[in-house]
């Protein structure tokens, strides 16, 4: 009787060992024993999250290698500051044995009241022509407002040329559908558009172009922020444009291709002259319009993307030529911008700082 009692034991606990091993690899098992942990998975833009690493709970945190799966990167330290909206998995590992996964989510910063956590960038269009004798003048007034301290880095200007009654080599088509389509009706040139939201005349209401670019700065403050990335491929360049929202809103993207510094004719007075600066040319529209190719509705914390491919030009001045992205709002007015070298640049978003 004892011995099949014993007998008894001896195969309930062959069985049990079975049960506790069974379908487990060795990584499996050394997964268990190496863990993971933050002391925070969800954080905002910004904010730090601390990792320890145990391995069969003795704290390895200082030699284990903590690595970020979503971008590639291999952590400095034991910590990581979240730069931008997404979620973020991470996985550790420690003499050839990794922990489980560890996904952190970070989110847009919430404004409180009226502020933003981004930079507010304004967008001018210099609505011009070489054929307009009085375009020149106009410029000189407008470049001198935009190079004041108040304005200066955070307003970019486009020049946008109209074919008007002669040829010029600049021209592009929606220069005239936005001189016609916005406000209340064409206006001679020279003239001005901010931020898609204020049309006025250099000649006759100067006034009003500081106005506006006061009210986009001060009343009209941003919900978003732009980061644009421009990867040139001989002929090509693949343009990446983000786009980060603190609220729920819809949004469209409209890219331009800008070249600074160039040489030609321009009337000027009445008198052509053959070798005038002509400065912040707008080269080409990659979005299907000037309102924008539709992003749709962005959660607020979230971020979005959009490609472009853009077929590069032999006459352009790489080392001058830019890519403008302009994010617009559901009133069809810019809400915010950024400029990046189309010569492998790289712009980030631009935060508010202290």
């Amino acid at each position: 009787m004892y011995m099949k009692q014993m007998i008894y034991w001896l195969l309930a606990l062959t069985l049990l060992v079975n049960i506790s091993c069974e379908g487990y690899t060795e990584e499996e098992l050394g997964v268990a024993n190496l863990v993971l942990q933050p002391d925070k998975t969800q954080v905002k833009v910004g904010e730090t999250v601390e990792f320890t690493v145990t391995f069969s709970g003795e704290s390895v945190t200082e030699k284990a290698e903590i690595s970020c799966l979503t971008n590639g990167k291999v952590l400095d330290t034991s910590s990581f500051t979240a730069t931008q909206v997404g979620d973020f998995t991470f996985q550790a590992s420690y003499e050839g044995v990794k922990s489980s996964k560890v996904t952190i989510t970070v989110q847009a910063d919430e404004p409180s009241g009226n502020t933003s956590r981004f930079v507010r960038q304004v967008c001018v269009m210099d609505l011009t022509g070489t054929w307009c004798s009085m375009c020149p003048d106009g410029f000189v007034f407008l470049n001198t407002i935009v190079n004041m301290s108040t304005y200066k880095d955070v307003v970019h200007v486009m020049g946008m040329h109209s074919k008007g009654g002669d040829s010029d080599p600049f021209h592009l088509d929606v220069t005239d559908e936005i001189n016609n389509e916005l406000g209340n009706g064409p206006l001679g040139f020279p003239a001005f558009v901010v931020d898609l939201r204020v049309k006025g005349s250099l000649n006759g209401e100067r006034p009003l172009f500081r106005t506006s670019l006061d009210e986009s700065l001060n009343k009209y403050l941003p919900h978003c922020g732009v980061a644009v990335k421009s990867q040139l491929d001989n002929s090509q360049a693949k343009i990446t444009v983000r786009l980060q929202s603190e609220k729920t809103a819809e949004y469209r993207l409209a890219i331009y291709v800008v070249e600074d510094n160039i040489r030609s004719k321009q009337n000027k007075g009445g008198k052509y002259v053959d070798n005038y600066l002509h400065r912040h040319v707008t080269r080409r529209l990659l979005s299907a319009s000037y309102k924008g190719d539709k992003l749709g509705t962005v959660e607020a914390g979230k971020e979005v993307a959009k490609e472009y491919t853009l077929e590069i030009d032999s006459s352009w001045k790489l080392d001058d030529t830019e890519i403008y992205a302009l994010a617009i709002d559901e009133q069809g007015h810019v809400n915010n911008m950024a400029v990046c070298k189309l010569k492998n640049g790289d712009t980030d978003y631009w935060y508010v700082t202290e």
